[in-house]
């Protein structure tokens, strides 16, 4: 079957933070894909029931008062649950969307699991010679339009372009093989994402909160200079040294690992270039 004519939920989300075990969502979008075209868009904000950092509000723009009259998941579960049913999950860093969406369904005593397809390893299959795979990197390369970016609906809109795009420039078998071959990949990886600790593993192995580096940055300019010099780290993440890897809402932050009595007598190690998206984990 070609990729774009099988059952596809592209889906965005924004969160509180980078775990699912203990963060949020605060908005989904979900766009269906039937028969190579939109069947459907949905999307709303999420009050997550707890308060949203400065940090992430100031990159999505999401506020406190935003969300504070918003449905909670526990309100939207089922109907989204619905809508997902038998479905390929998109995503930009399928593993933090799909990852979330597990654990918000587990907590409301729904089991979901779905099979997944993510564009940043689709974006580094079909384009190998490009070194950056981001959602901005995507977004400058092919000329997308993105309405809003890190927000929930413009970020999942800029995803269903590039699938188009894609598909225009390979062409469509091309797109599938690449396509399918990548969700049979992501398949095994989120299959290790199906439980707290193996979500902790992969996104935040020492629990380093981002609030820390955000502290760290206090006086050092705005948001806008803390992800210029965060970005650096993408770059470097492949570089000696173990590392251990946060991704926080659209704020990807690379840490030195190092043993708890490292870290006590030094502080987390904090080295890089700049990254500032939430595809990040997977991509660069």
């Amino acid at each position: 079957m070609q990729l774009l004519d099988a059952p596809l939920a592209i889906v965005d989300l924004e969160t509180t933070g980078a775990n699912a075990s203990w963060d949020r969502i605060t908005e989904i979008a979900l766009i269906e894909i039937d028969g190579g075209g939109i069947s459907g868009e949905w999307s709303t904000l999420v009050n997550p029931q707890t308060a949203i950092p400065p940090a992430i509000q100031a990159l999505t723009g999401i506020t406190n008062d935003m969300v504070a009259h918003a449905p909670t998941f526990a309100e939207l579960a089922r109907g989204l649950h619905e809508r997902l049913a038998g479905r390929v999950v998109v995503a930009h860093n399928a593993r933090f969307d799909y990852g979330f969406l597990r654990h918000a369904f587990e907590r409301e005593g729904i089991r979901y699991a779905a099979r997944t397809l993510c564009t940043v390893k689709l974006s580094r299959r079909l384009y190998p010679g490009h070194a950056r795979h981001n959602l901005d990197s995507l977004i400058a390369r092919h000329g997308l339009k993105c309405r809003a970016r890190h927000r929930a609906p413009g970020d999942a809109d800029a995803v269903w372009q590039f699938l188009r795009v894609a598909a225009a420039e390979h062409g469509a078998g091309a797109l599938a093989d690449a396509g399918w071959t990548v969700a049979g990949d992501q398949s095994a990886a989120v299959a290790r994402m199906a439980d707290p600790a193996g979500i902790e593993r992969e996104l935040c192995p020492q629990k380093i909160l981002i609030e820390t580096v955000i502290g760290r940055f206090k006086g050092e300019g705005s948001i806008e200079k803390l992800a210029e010099v965060i970005d650096a780290l993408l770059e470097e993440r492949r570089a000696a040294g173990e590392r251990v890897v946060i991704e926080r809402a659209g704020l990807r932050f690379a840490f030195h690992a190092e043993s708890h009595h490292q870290r006590r007598k030094h502080g987390a190690g904090f080295t890089g270039r700049k990254a500032h998206s939430k595809e990040h984990l997977a991509s660069g």
